[in-house]
């Protein structure tokens, strides 16, 4: 079975612990192909063949070494190439995992994006209610200003009427004074009068009735009363 240069820089890596790259190991052959001498540390051809005639057994030996190395090292590759499939394998699940956590962070993601613009929309809808609430309430605050200052006005009226009414309060009970006091005047004047008319008027009564009298036993007469006495009383 032909093999490539890195296949056999892996095989001296792993079944000798030679180190090798592949361009070395192509370099290598193409060197013994091209000359005659061996290189440096393989025996020659006549040496080799010498070696093989006068020592059979050993040759046998080594081929059956050589045999079991290189099943050794079948083993060893096909263990290498299980490993190597099992890591790509659990390479490939880290992978499929790691393209389903992906997924799922954004699907996540776009799912917080979808919140968030949510969130941003109430915000908005809460601020533009709040502008509202604060325009209402600034007409609210202008309304009750005017109210407050229709009151104080009122307020103002009320007190001015208040004070109007109180003196024209204070000018009744003045002229109710004024007029208490002219009624006590007058009645006094008329208890003053009434002292002075009614003596006289008793005694201008007593000489008309004294004189109606004697006239009517003198005789039928008129009797002529003074102008002043007209209005008395009889």
């Amino acid at each position: 079975m032909r093999k490539t240069w890195r296949e056999i820089s892996e095989l001296l890596e792993h079944a000798h612990g030679i180190k090798a790259s592949p361009s070395n190991v192509y370099e290598f052959f193409k060197r013994k192909l091209q000359n005659t001498a061996n290189p440096l540390g393989f025996p020659t051809e006549a040496t080799s063949g010498l070696a093989f005639e006068e020592n059979p057994t050993k040759s046998s030996t080594l081929t059956k070494e050589n045999g079991k190395q290189k099943v050794e090292q079948q083993q060893k590759l096909r263990k290498n190439r299980k490993a190597a499939e099992e890591l790509v394998s659990q390479k490939t699940e880290e992978d499929r995992k790691l393209r389903e956590a992906a997924r799922l962070a954004e699907e996540k993601a776009r799912q917080k994006t979808e919140e968030d613009r949510k969130l941003q929309e109430v915000a908005r809808l809460a601020e533009e209610k709040a502008r509202q609430k604060t325009d209402e309430d600034r007409k609210l605050q202008e309304v009750a200003r005017l109210a407050e200052e229709k009151a104080r006005l009122k307020t103002e009226e009320d007190r001015k009427l208040q004070e109007a009414a109180r003196q024209a309060e204070e000018k009744a009970n003045q002229i109710m004074e004024q007029h208490r006091k002219i009624l006590e005047a007058a009645k006094l004047a008329e208890d003053k009068a009434r002292i002075i008319i009614e003596p006289r008027v008793e005694d201008q009564a007593s000489q008309i009735h004294e004189i109606t009298t004697k006239g009517r036993e003198w005789g039928n007469f008129d009797i002529q009363i003074p102008e002043q006495n007209k209005d008395l009383p009889d």
